[in-house]
């Protein structure tokens, strides 16, 4: 968005300050902060940036809340996007299998954070030339989103837009 920079300059300033705080001993959670930064430098492109910081931040949350939780779970879908938008398609869809495995043990078949790694996996997969695969994915996808949302639900239109995408 348009507020990106501002956005950005506002998570590296509490990053800075977390830090100084825990070199006096003081140890803030800064988790949410560097998920937020990671985010905004997705957004702007800086993917080569954002995976080193997801990669730090995939292992803090898996070592302080362990693997399986929906907060690691979501960084890790976040790492295999940046890993993605760096245009390495075979890691990424690697990643995103792990991450999908694990989120549907942990959360269930329709929640929609799987839902969301189905659909990631989908252009993964069409990135690499795997279209049956990744139409097959992206309509599983599109129904489970209209189980859940209802049909004028905006993820729902993401997931038609998705299946397009796989189609063409």
């Amino acid at each position: 968005g348009p507020r990106h920079p501002e956005a950005e300059g506002h998570f590296r300033e509490v990053l800075a300050l977390a830090s100084a705080a825990a070199s006096e001993g003081w140890v803030p959670d800064s988790s949410e902060a560097e998920q937020g930064l990671a985010t905004i430098l997705l957004g702007q492109g800086k993917f080569r940036e954002a995976e080193e910081m997801l990669r730090q931040i995939v292992l803090a949350r898996a070592e302080e809340l362990g693997s399986a939780h929906p907060d690691a779970l979501v960084a890790r879908h976040d790492l295999a996007v940046a890993v993605f938008e760096g245009g390495n398609y075979a890691e990424a869809e690697l990643s995103l299998r792990g991450t999908l495995e694990a989120q549907q043990e942990a959360l269930g078949e329709g929640h929609p954070d799987v839902l969301r790694t189905t659909a990631t996996l989908a252009a993964a997969l069409a990135a690499q030339g795997c279209y049956a695969r990744a139409e097959e994915l992206a309509r599983e996808v599109l129904e489970g989103r209209r189980k859940r949302f209802g049909e004028e639900h905006h993820a729902v239109l993401e997931a038609k837009c998705s299946l397009a995408h796989a189609l063409v």
